[in-house]
């Protein structure tokens, strides 16, 4: 599947924002689409927004220092528990933060244009 769009996917301060979300089992996953985007990003800034519940120390640790390796501007913003605290899921492979992303637009405020990409796909070019 192909989109084509003539839409600027860049913010008016010229960088490509990328929100994505995972919790401490999707850290692994989400660094593949993470490499994939690296790989074939045509010399856009690119700033990530990585939505997650909390990661242990070490992992945080991890991440951001690979994070850093690739040279990306990046922030990592903590979604309190509490609010998706009663949400009850019906699927066990599913955590609550698959519902991060529609918070979005109150924890990524600053920013006029986020594209979202899910931590399980891959990207093929720019």
């Amino acid at each position: 599947m192909t989109s084509e769009s003539k839409e600027p996917v860049c913010a008016p301060d010229g960088r490509l924002h990328i929100a994505c979300a995972a919790d401490e089992r999707y850290v692994r996953p989400l660094c593949g689409m993470l490499s994939s985007l690296f790989a074939h990003n045509d010399a856009r800034v690119v700033t990530l927004h990585v939505l997650t519940d909390g990661l242990s120390a070490p992992v945080r640790a991890r991440f951001e220092g690979w994070l850093d390796r690739q040279g990306s501007a990046h922030e990592l913003l903590q979604v309190p528990a509490a609010r998706f605290g009663n949400l009850r899921l019906h699927y066990q492979h599913f955590s609550t933060a698959v519902f991060f992303r529609i918070l979005i637009p109150e924890l990524i405020a600053s920013v006029e244009r986020v594209l979202y990409l899910d931590a399980d796909i891959l990207v093929r070019r720019s």
